[in-house]
């Protein structure tokens, strides 16, 4: 939407609910498709960017492994909390890149929604 990259996306995800204790939860497993705009947009280093420690670098298309949890709670008819832990494996284009420095990461998301 913004058009800082110029690049696509494409999100591939099996997932599963399952009531845990009565709570909902949903699982799921996928993979991120960044094509070579947007891996170079987040992994990459341009010509302008480079320095004499920060090698220019083009990862070309990456395919992101992830894993997720969700769920969610009705507080009433109007108002319900929701949770999302997710966990990204980067690929070797990500992490072979000057600018990245670990191989996985973990996400964390709590909040409230409102019903109109």
């Amino acid at each position: 939407m913004t058009s800082e990259h110029g690049g696509s996306l494409l999100d591939l995800a099996i997932s599963q609910f399952l009531p845990i204790g009565g709570q909902p939860v949903i699982f799921s497993v996928g993979t991120k498709r960044h094509d070579s705009k947007r891996a170079h947009y987040k992994y990459g280093v341009k010509d302008a960017e480079a320095t004499a420690s920060r090698a220019v670098y083009a990862p070309g298309a990456t395919n992101l492994t992830y894993v997720s949890v969700n769920t969610f709670y009705d507080l009433s008819r109007t108002v319900s909390a929701f949770a999302n832990v997710t966990a990204n494996f980067l690929p070797n284009e990500a992490t072979r890149s000057p600018i990245v420095s670990k191989s996985e990461t973990v996400i964390a998301i709590m909040g409230l929604a409102y019903r109109f």
